[in-house]
């Protein structure tokens, strides 16, 4: 069984590089005011995210900490954060 993300989804390593590159390179053009701005999570419904449901893909598992990371400090400051349904 491969170890790493990239043996796993091969090709997958290089748009990750390619990505994370244009994210430090990149500032957004606007100001992010957290008492205007909301944090708005789409499709992470259970008939997703949950192994074994019937819509599953294990490739959706990876986002699910990457969505927590932002949850908390956006409501630290103040922002509200909605799920889709």
């Amino acid at each position: 069984m491969a170890d790493t993300i990239c043996e796993q989804y091969p090709g997958e390593g290089e748009i990750l590089a390619r990505a994370a590159s244009l994210y430090e390179s990149s500032n957004p053009d606007f100001p992010i005011v957290p008492d205007r701005t909301v944090l708005f999570v789409i499709d992470l419904q259970e008939g997703f995210v949950a192994e074994g449901a019937r819509m599953w893909a294990p490739q959706t598992l990876r986002i699910i900490p990457h969505v927590k990371s932002l949850t908390k400090p956006s409501r630290s400051l103040g922002m509200p954060v909605i799920f889709s349904v």
